[in-house]
């Protein structure tokens, strides 16, 4: 995981047990926010938004989805 906050932090996932993670991901939520795109039976992670972009970007009819 690349995130910013694990850096600053100093915090190295592998040296957390289970409960030290839930807490981590409880303190920091950014942690976990990981939204997922479904489009035209391709689907992406959210994060970076770049990988949101590329998905709609591709050509694909955004008006033929249905809601």
């Amino acid at each position: 995981m690349n995130e910013p906050i694990l850096k600053t932090k100093g915090i190295n996932l592998s040296d957390l047990n289970d409960e030290a993670l839930i807490d981590l991901c409880a303190t920091y939520p950014v942690l976990i926010e990981r939204p997922i795109l479904l489009h035209h039976g391709s689907a992406c992670i959210g994060r970076p938004i770049e990988n949101i972009v590329r998905l709609l970007s591709s050509g694909l009819d955004l008006d033929a989805v249905d809601p």
